[in-house]
């Protein structure tokens, strides 16, 4: 079946694309809609969110569901008990999973979806509360709900001005948005964005220092007035490249690096591992990621980094740059 244009023979084939830049603009016009019509209404949904003792359920049909689908998961990425519901499947049984301590939040652009009216009007029968997403306020389901999200409702550049196209948009953008602020109010911390995004990039970028570092017997560490071979010695008995100089307090004084006793043979005077070492050396806390830990290791130019407690002065541990290549690193 041919085509009904083609670039070639086209007197200006950019006019061609301009039904895609008439999609992408009603895209920007519904966001900066949305984004004048923000109000203390979504801020209070977010704390409303952060206090919930049960679960935050996000439900929708079609393009809807998509969008709610998307919103549950970057809720439950911020630690927040999110899960999606299908709009149709609810009528089938799991509306049991809704109880009185749960939060329904229903995403309808056209407010008049009649699955997701009775899953609201069930879910206000047992006392959860209900929220609904939608382009048309004034409909049954938002009217059914005890909360409303209003966004814009732009989808005249789509196919017969009547898909959803800016609507999902606009439904994903305010679930971000939302998502955000939840995340803000329950103090979401990097440490627990790391602990919830194990694999992966994420993972590799956010993952704690402690988990890579030298410890134990593989830590090579010596007293100040160790000798120059005992240094060698504990340096090359891990391998690590380095070997850290603490005080009988296990305090850090300094660190004597591969590079510090090669100088040392080629004409250093120094007997002991204090007159070897580089005093008060680059370190890192053990509350670091491996992330930042690298950054300044690269910065620095310096293949071992010394990991130390809360104190900021007592050993906890070492790491080396060949582990964290090994590991994944640098992550741009």
């Amino acid at each position: 079946m041919p085509h009904n244009a083609t670039l070639e023979g086209a007197a200006d084939p950019h006019d061609m694309l301009s039904p895609a830049k008439k999609v992408l603009r009603s895209h920007i016009d519904a966001l900066e809609q949305l984004l004048a019509s923000l109000d203390d209404g979504l801020l209070k949904l977010a704390i409303r969110i952060a206090d919930c003792r049960g679960r935050v359920i996000l439900t929708g049909i079609g393009k809807s569901g998509i969008a709610a689908r998307k919103i549950a998961a970057s809720l439950a990425a911020r630690d927040v008990a999110a899960t999606f519901m299908h709009g149709a499947d609810a009528l089938h049984g799991d509306l049991g999973m809704v109880r009185a301590d749960d939060i329904v939040i229903a995403i309808t652009i056209s407010g008049a979806s009649s699955e997701l009216l009775y899953v609201t009007r069930h879910a206000r029968s047992i006392g959860a509360a209900t929220v609904a997403i939608t382009a048309v306020p004034d409909e049954v389901v938002p009217a059914s709900c005890d909360h409303v999200v209003a966004i814009p409702a732009l989808d005249t550049a789509c196919d017969f001005g009547i898909a959803p196209f800016s609507s999902t948009i606009s439904s994903i953008a305010v679930g971000d948005a939302l998502t955000m602020l939840v995340a803000r109010e329950i103090a979401f911390s990097r440490n627990q964005f790391a602990r919830l995004h194990p694999a992966g990039r994420i993972g590799r970028r956010f993952r704690s220092v402690c988990e890579l570092m030298l410890t134990g017997e593989d830590l090579p560490t010596v007293g100040p007035d160790a000798p120059v071979e005992q240094v060698i010695a504990e340096a090359s008995r891990t391998g690590a490249g380095a070997c850290v100089v603490v005080d009988g307090d296990g305090l850090l004084l300094g660190i004597v690096t591969d590079g510090d006793i090669r100088r040392q043979f080629l004409g250093g005077t120094a007997s002991r591992a204090s007159g070897l070492m580089t005093a008060d050396p680059v370190k890192v806390g053990d509350d670091a990621d491996q992330h930042d830990a690298f950054a300044i290791m690269r910065g620095h130019r310096i293949a071992v980094l010394p990991v130390v407690a809360d104190d900021g002065r007592t050993l906890a541990g070492l790491l080396n740059i060949q582990d964290m290549l090994q590991a994944g690193h640098p992550e741009k």
